[in-house]
Parts: C-alpha cells; sequence; structure tokens
C-alpha cells in the first residue's frame, strides 16, 4: 500500500512540474508559497549559491505544524542546505521540533520537510503567522531555467479551539493547488533588446516631370550601431515598391502632382524601420527664350534711331516654352564695339509670361548719352541674355542670349 502511495505522489509531482510551466493567475491567500516567486538573474553564475524562504501569509494564531517538498531542475540547481523558518521554533516552544528533508539533485527533489509542536495533553502549543516556514539553499549548478515546485504534500496545520479541538488543515496543497505558489528561476543571459533603426529620407521637395531624381536614404541609421542591409521605396506614383541594398535610388515621375515617398529600411539583425515619408511636388519645368528681334536690322545690322528725345529702343521677342507660366529677368548689356567692354549700365526686365504661344515683347529705352555718345555717330552691341526663375534653386537661370549691332548718329 505504501509503494503504491509513494507511486501516485511522484506521478502526482511530475503533473504539478509540467502544469506549472503554463500555470497563470496569482495565488489564493491564505497560501505557503516560493519567495522569491520568480529570480532572473545573469549573475548568479555557476557555483553562486541561491536560497529561497517558504512562507506563509496565514495571520491566524492557531497554527501547530508544516510541512512541503519540492522539485527543481537538478541540471541547473543543485540543493545543498535547509534551515528552519521562524514560525516553528524553540523559541515559541522548546519541544518544537523540525525534521528536514534529503536532497536528491539526480531526480532534483527535496523530500517531505517539515516541523511541529509536539504535545501529548492539551492544549496543543499554536503560534501564529504570518511567517517563514524554511529556507532552502541550492548551489547554482549551471546556466538554464528552473521551475521550483512546492508539492502537493505542502500543509499548513491548525489546532480548533485554542489548541483543545481537531487538527486541521490551513493549507492542503491536495485539494487547494491553487493556494501553493511556486518559484522560478533563470541564470541565462536575455538576447540583446534590439532597436529598430530609423529611416531617413533626402530628396528635394520640388522636382520636374520626366527628369531624373535623386532619392538618398545614406542617413539612416541604427542606434544598436548595426549596419543598414535595404532599403524599400515607395514613390507614391503606382508604381512596383523597390528594394535595394544601396542607399541612393533615381526616379523619374510622368505625371505632375504631390506625391509621398516611403522608406523603410532593414538592419543586419533583420529589424525593419518605421515607415520614414516625404512628400514632393512634381512640376513642369518652367522654360522660356528669346525669339528673336521684332524688327530685322537694317544693313550692316545697324538700328538707326533720329527720334527727338534721342533715346534708343530696342526690342527683343521672348516666348514661353512651357505649359506654366515663368518668371522672366531680360538683362540688355550695351557694349562698346572697340573694346567689347561695357559702355554703361546694364538694364534689367523682369516680367511673367503666361501660357501662351504669342511672342511676348520686351522693349527697353536707352539714353546714349549715358553710353559714351558724345554728338557723333556711335556704334554699340546690345547683348541680350534672357533667364528664367528655377523654383527649385531659388534662382534664375540663364537660357538663350542674342547679339544686335545698332549704330546712334545726331
Amino acid at each position: 500500500m505504501r509503494k503504491k502511495l509513494f507511486s501516485t505522489t511522484i506521478i502526482i509531482l511530475l503533473l504539478a512540474v509540467t502544469l506549472f510551466s503554463v500555470q497563470t493567475g496569482a495565488v489564493v491567500s491564505p497560501y505557503v508559497a516560493v519567495f522569491p516567486s520568480s529570480t532572473k538573474n545573469p549573475s548568479l553564475t555557476p557555483g553562486s549559491n541561491y536560497t529561497i524562504s517558504i512562507k506563509t501569509d496565514y495571520a491566524g494564531n492557531d497554527i501547530t505544524g508544516w510541512q512541503f517538498t519540492l522539485s527543481y531542475n537538478a541540471s541547473v540547481l543543485y540543493g545543498v542546505k535547509v534551515t528552519n523558518g521562524d514560525l516553528i521554533t524553540k523559541d515559541k516552544d522548546p519541544l518544537a521540533m523540525f525534521l528536514p528533508g534529503t536532497f536528491d539533485n539526480t531526480a532534483g527533489t527535496l523530500s517531505l520537510t517539515g516541523a511541529f509542536f509536539p504535545f501529548i495533553y492539551p492544549p496543543a502549543p499554536l503560534t501564529s503567522g504570518p511567517g517563514t516556514l524554511a529556507n532552502v539553499t541550492f548551489i547554482v549548478k549551471d546556466t538554464g531555467a528552473s521551475n521550483i515546485i512546492l508539492g502537493p504534500e505542502t500543509t499548513l496545520f491548525g489546532y480548533t479551539e485554542g489548541g483543545f479541538g481537531e487538527k486541521y488543515k490551513i493549507v492542503d496543497g491536495y485539494v487547494q493547488p491553487d493556494h501553493l505558489g511556486h518559484g522560478y528561476f533563470d541564470n541565462t543571459v536575455p538576447p540583446p533588446e534590439f532597436v529598430p533603426p530609423v529611416a531617413v529620407i533626402t530628396a528635394p521637395e520640388i522636382a520636374y516631370v520626366n527628369e531624373p531624381i535623386e532619392f538618398s536614404g545614406e542617413n539612416s541609421y541604427d542606434p544598436d550601431e548595426g549596419l543598414i542591409i535595404s532599403y524599400r521605396w515607395e514613390f507614391g506614383d503606382g508604381t512596383p515598391p523597390v528594394q535595394t541594398t544601396i542607399p541612393t535610388i533615381i526616379h523619374n515621375y510622368t505625371t505632375t502632382g504631390i506625391y509621398l515617398v516611403t522608406l523603410v529600411v532593414t538592419d543586419e539583425e533583420n529589424q525593419m524601420s518605421e515607415p520614414a515619408q516625404h512628400s514632393i511636388e512634381i512640376m513642369i519645368r518652367p522654360l522660356a527664350s528669346l525669339v528673336k528681334w521684332k524688327a530685322k536690322p537694317e544693313a550692316h545690322h545697324w538700328i538707326w534711331s533720329k527720334d527727338q528725345d534721342k533715346n534708343v529702343s530696342l526690342t527683343a521677342l521672348a516666348g514661353n516654352l512651357a505649359e506654366t507660366p515663368v518668371d522672366i529677368e531680360v538683362i540688355f548689356s550695351i557694349l562698346d564695339t572697340r573694346g567689347g567692354m561695357p559702355a554703361g549700365p546694364d538694364i534689367v526686365v523682369t516680367k511673367t509670361l503666361d501660357v501662351s504661344s504669342a511672342d511676348v515683347p520686351i522693349t527697353v529705352e536707352l539714353n546714349p548719352f549715358d553710353y559714351g555718345y558724345s554728338g557723333t555717330k556711335k556704334v554699340f552691341y546690345a547683348h541680350v541674355t534672357l533667364k528664367y526663375y528655377d523654383p527649385i534653386i531659388g534662382t534664375y537661370v540663364p537660357t538663350t542670349s542674342k547679339i544686335v549691332k545698332f549704330a546712334v548718329v545726331p
């Protein structure tokens, strides 16, 4: 019969070990529990001492004894000592008995350990909780994890009627498994908590349709100081995503509009960044050009001026070659034909060319006396340059220029 009961106990213990690994929820009071309930400490290396306490939170004054068994992972922990706690002690009753169990460091068990107040005649000696049943010390044998399981034999005993009544079980591990709090030990080094990389897009805010645009993710970075190994681009225009191993990429937009570019980078730990986004406006490049002079110069390319105010009028024709309005700047530089040096200040005209196929006259008047004319015939060059405003670079860009020769006569 004893043999059968022993076998049943072992089976129950094995079931408890298996079930504890998935047990969740708080321990029900009153309890008998392992403290600390969980130890995760990589510094508890092999050879270190590790001590747990078996405690109860029961605060009644009718405690007369206790008992428990333990199981643990013998490949990680090696049991060496079990000592009495402060609940049942000789300080409370000289006849108090502490019966330590025996470690089996092959099976990973501590056999039945207990303490009680022996007596012959009532009342039974009693004590009150809460308190510590016992302390169990292990030597850390290896790196790994171990459940520390209180067996179903674990019991906290009491006496009713102030020690004159009946012995009863305050906590019964067999019928109240939720009143047992188990422990956990783990000294493995946790895997590093990798921080995802950060994607950063460098690109213009404005670009032109059907022109190559460079997008760069080279400012992306990994806070772990790892390497960025891939760049996944989405350009927001319906084209398929593109994944590369280099940070820069060229893309053309075929229609105007505002597009949202998205970049996700991946580091060498296969951590992916949050998407970085960049808005880019695609427009038609503004373009204008000098088309021609309004009137063809006469023989020898001279333009004769005999106006009453003696001013010379020069007119060039500009054309808008784009599909959007364009701001232009037309510069008339008057040069001395003898040395090709400036004869006086440039004349600058700014204008906005609307979308139109018509040529737009750009006319200036100059006083020849401001350019070295002294009343006798003088020949000049007019060097005319047109620039259009490029909003991407924020300045005027030269396009075409024309030169005409003219003379001023008395």
